[in-house]
């Protein structure tokens, strides 16, 4: 039970972390604010 019980924790917090460390990649490299800017300058420019 226990074992079952740590692995399945170790997937939690590896999943989470993997989550994070992939967005923080993107926002350093700038891909999220690129596509961001990208969908909201369309409507800005049409405004």
């Amino acid at each position: 039970m226990t074992r079952t019980r740590s692995i399945r924790q170790r997937a939690a917090v590896r999943r989470i972390t993997l989550h994070h460390a992939a967005r923080r990649a993107a926002l350093a490299s700038g891909w999220g604010r690129r596509h961001r800017t990208a969908t909201h300058r369309p409507n800005g420019d049409r405004a």
